[in-house]
């Protein structure tokens, strides 16, 4: 098994296996896109991966010419999957944004044939880039690039329930407690009078009794 492992390894160089490896993490991202994992759409995603590419295959195809230099195609993918993966993706409306992933991707496959010695580069390309190109691409100013996830939007919905729930029993219990003081004031009113019918009615009783007992 181990002898396959190795075999297998060893057909595939260390680019390769970096590309393959940034492309899985570039469907995860997709795919947790898309079930609101992440708080990033898949297409504005997708799209932020197009322009990056077109933009670093023009540089470096550029660049490469006017230093007489050797390309590899993978070392472009590889730089072009990374910023992608670390830059915020940005909408198609967002012109801005837009700006910045083709400053950062210009300035990234740049740095390869600048910041060379012996034409090999001393800087990460995709964090020169990035580091170049500052905070980050901007928001748009008509919409928001960062959708909440389920979770987060579930977990507020609910809080929201349950706080006018709690407004709603307050309210209630509020109108309880005025109306049973409304019928304890009734009630006492209404026991008071019974009591002073009582007394009244013992009081004649009393008397009657009493004149009866004089006649006689």
């Amino acid at each position: 098994m181990l002898k396959f492992i190795d075999d297998f390894l060893n057909k595939i160089t260390m680019y390769r296996l970096v590309l393959y490896y940034l492309c899985v993490l570039v469907v995860a991202a997709l795919v947790f896109g898309l079930f609101g994992l992440l708080p990033y759409s898949p297409v504005n995603l997708l799209f932020s991966l197009v322009v990056i590419l077109a933009v670093g295959w023009v540089v470096n195809t550029l660049f490469a010419k006017m230093f007489d230099a050797a390309t590899s195609i993978e070392s472009v993918y590889i730089t072009a999957l990374i910023l992608a993966l670390i830059i915020s993706p940005v909408a198609p409306t967002n012109y801005a944004g837009i700006g910045f992933l083709v400053f950062a991707s210009a300035w990234a496959m740049a740095s390869k044939y600048i910041f060379a010695v012996d034409k090999k580069h001393f800087f990460n390309p995709a964090a020169f880039g990035v580091a170049r190109g500052g905070d980050g691409p901007p928001a748009a100013p008509d919409r928001l690039q960062r959708r909440r996830p389920a979770q987060i939007a579930a977990a507020e919905d609910q809080q929201a329930r349950l706080a006018a729930g709690r407004r709603s029993r307050g309210g209630v219990g509020h109108r309880s407690t005025q109306a049973d003081r409304t019928w304890g004031g009734a009630y006492g009113r209404a026991s008071f009078s019974s009591a002073s019918a009582r007394r009244w009615f013992q009081a004649e009783t009393q008397g009657t009794r009493v004149r009866s007992a004089r006649s006689a």
